[in-house]
């Protein structure tokens, strides 16, 4: 029981003291010096925090410098006070051991050293840290050790690494020591969830995919299902116009093949929504945030033999934290029949019809189907308007209906 007690308070203590110099590092500053020299700065910010500085005078802590830092973090003071001034330093605890930046070069250039850790302080192998904007990176050593060469100011290193949440860290002008302890990312504990039919950021695992940019093929359209959006938006995958659907709205969809047929069945791609088998039309067009498009039989891996032909991946939009946002779409169009008033005069007219389909049957060599004494009398009550006539001799005008 001793034993249990004991472990626990040093657990609290360790927790404690994280807090603690976590709260002293986010704690505000103001340090204003004059003219003054570097050193006048450091004991400027030991009397205001819990930090005591390490260094040797030969690295020219008595160069007189100006600083008005009001209100600021402990960072951007050490960033302020140092820039220019060829030292660079680590903050290791409630310890900040200054140096020389020997790693200077004339253009400005400076070497950022440091090791990336676990959570539990384990390190890092293989982690990849890049220079944002840029290609120029590299990996850290099988000891989480890492060196590289970034340009003159402030920069921002990429840090990522697969299992582990991807970080953006800004480096200070002339920092030249840099530790980053790295988050195991949740969803990777588990990979059978990561790539199965929750996420489908994990799908270009399975082989060839292509992701429809939503913003230019879908928002920049007008038709109102899907199918019909993806023609031509991914190369692969070929959309037919469906003509047979009916008018019920939403069924003029387009027949969607990834890669030709690939069965004499059914050779339609499965259709993934939200993680559910679905109906692409089913979904407002404006309420798809990705489509992912996996195309090789690979899928199948995940999605089992109804994925033989390809797996559409459509994920919704979801509310975000934040400001709150509105988006209007609107359009509208003007229609006008093309076609003169005579052009249904042959429907309108019930004399002018019979007229009509008589030259039909003459044409075929028949014989005419009304008589002319029965075309006459329909012509002579076209123009009666009593209602008793109307209901015996019927015409419709059409193009007022």
């Amino acid at each position: 029981m001793s034993k249990r007690i004991s472990a626990m308070i040093c657990l609290l203590m360790l927790f404690l003291g994280s807090f603690s110099a976590q709260a002293q590092q986010n704690r505000r500053l103001t340090v204003q010096i004059q003219n003054g020299s570097i050193l006048d700065c450091i004991k400027s910010i030991e009397r205001q925090t819990d930090y005591s500085f390490l260094f040797s005078n030969s690295i020219g802590v008595d160069k007189k410098v100006t600083v008005n830092c009001v209100n600021q973090t402990l960072e951007q003071v050490l960033g302020t006070v140092f820039s220019g001034n060829g030292i660079s330093y680590e903050i290791d605890g409630r310890q900040i051991t200054l140096k020389r930046s020997s790693a200077q070069q004339p253009d400005g250039r400076r070497t950022v050293i440091g090791t990336i850790r676990e959570m539990n302080g384990e390190p890092l192998t293989g982690v990849g840290v890049v220079i944002e904007g840029t290609t120029q990176g590299t990996i850290t050593n099988p000891d989480g050790s890492y060196s590289i060469n970034v340009p003159a100011g402030s920069v921002t290193l990429d840090i990522t690494s697969m299992g582990y949440v991807s970080q953006k860290v800004r480096v200070n002008p002339h920092q030249g020591v840099l530790n980053i302890t790295l988050a195991e990312e949740a969803l990777s504990l588990n990979e059978t969830v990561v790539v199965g039919y929750a996420t489908q950021k994990k799908a270009n695992l399975t082989g060839a995919v292509s992701t429809v940019n939503v913003s230019k093929e879908i928002n920049g359209r007008t038709t109102n299902t899907i199918s019909n959006l993806l023609a031509g938006a991914a190369p692969g995958l070929v959309a037919t116009a469906n003509n047979s659907s009916g008018s019920r709205p939403g069924a003029n969809g387009a027949s969607l093949k990834i890669r030709g047929t690939g069965t004499t069945n059914n050779s339609a791609p499965l259709v993934i929504v939200d993680g559910i088998v679905s109906s692409m039309d089913y979904v407002n067009p404006s309420d798809v945030e990705n489509i992912s498009i996996l195309k090789d039989a690979a899928s199948s891996a995940i999605y089992g033999s109804h994925a033989a032909n390809g797996v559409i991946l459509i994920t919704t939009k979801k509310g975000h934290t934040g400001a709150p946002t509105v988006t209007y779409n609107g359009m509208y169009s003007l229609e006008q029949a093309n076609l003169s008033s005579d052009y249904f005069n042959i429907e309108s007219n019930y004399a002018t019809y019979m007229e009509y389909l008589n030259d039909s049957r003459n044409n075929r060599g028949l014989t005419p189907y009304f008589s002319p004494e029965r075309i006459a009398e329909w012509r002579s009550h076209e123009n009666d308007t009593d209602p008793k006539s109307k209901l015996r001799w019927p015409n419709t005008d059409w193009t007022k209906v």
